[in-house]
């Protein structure tokens, strides 16, 4: 599952002397404003996330892209806190089928954050957590925004957005009409009020009108104190991994074993899975075209 974005950032901080701002609409390696992690690259003018489905092997594969400078996110000695807005786009191409995995989060964490685990926080970790704790550690804090494409155990059915504090399960979810399957783009805005500690996302989701894709807006809020959570000086980006092909979730299913079947959804069966290289369960959906 390739993960490609074009992003564009405009951060204003407004209880401060200094501020912070950036519009971006390409990408290339001779930028420095852009710190790249692990499987992170720039290519053709956008930030490819991970390894390349076409040219690479897809296991584990895990990225993140962050700016290279710091926010002042708020003050100990006056107490106040910043508000900020970003606007970004991104695409997730599964090559036109319905199975891919697992998404990607815009997050803030602490000045000097990096992967925890590059393999073991590859899937449902996002690239923020280890998968099979589902909780970031305290050395790990995040508050993120998932645009999250894979039912782990833990998640609501269906692709979703929702907000996530030092765990990946969201303190609050949206289903995604993401029609991923049809490689849209998604447009994203999140904006934080400092004043009323109101943490909004707009995305766009898709939906049919006759022979016709239609994009909409969704929306998603969730009210945060970022000072309960996170330092004065944050890093803040993108995150984002894959991981299993049809073969890997055949094989930790034992071939989607009716032993495994969790149950049956709207298309198709659910199994659970174990995956051996980070000791951890998921769920699996395996998608019926009847």
């Amino acid at each position: 599952m390739p993960v490609f974005a074009s992003l564009t950032y405009l951060v204003l901080i407004i209880p401060f002397v200094t501020s912070l701002s950036f519009n971006f609409d390409s990408f290339n390696t001779n930028d420095q404003n852009i710190t790249y992690e692990a499987d992170a690259y720039p290519a053709n003018r956008v930030i490819q996330l991970t390894k390349n489905q076409l040219n690479s092997s897809l296991n584990y594969s895990i990225g993140r892209a962050t700016y290279s400078k710091t926010l002042y996110l708020w003050d100990n000695a006056s107490g106040n806190i910043t508000d900020f807005f970003t606007h970004f786009s991104f695409g997730i191409d599964s090559l036109g089928k319905n199975l891919y995995a697992d998404g990607l989060a815009f997050f803030l964490a602490p000045a000097g954050s990096r992967i925890p685990d590059n393999k073991s926080a590859a899937g449902g970790g996002l690239g923020l957590a280890i998968d099979s704790r589902q909780n970031t550690s305290r050395n790990h804090p995040v508050v993120a925004v998932e645009f999250d494409t894979f039912k782990n155990y833990y998640d609501p059915p269906g692709d979703h957005v929702g907000v996530n504090i030092n765990s990946m399960v969201s303190v609050v979810n949206v289903t995604w009409f993401s029609s991923i399957p049809n490689n849209k783009t998604t447009d994203a805005w999140i904006t934080y009020n400092s004043t009323s500690k109101n943490l909004s996302v707009v995305f766009i989701g898709y939906h049919q009108q006759g022979n016709t894709t239609v994009p909409f807006l969704q929306t998603l809020s969730y009210n945060i104190d970022l000072r309960d959570y996170l330092p004065e000086w944050v890093t803040f980006g993108f995150s984002g991994p894959k991981k299993l092909l049809y073969g890997e979730l055949a094989r930790c299913t034992n071939n989607f074993s009716p032993e495994k079947m969790l149950g049956q959804g709207g298309f198709g069966g659910v199994y659970k899975g174990y995956v051996r290289e980070s000791d951890s369960y998921i769920a699996v959906k395996r998608i019926s075209r009847e």
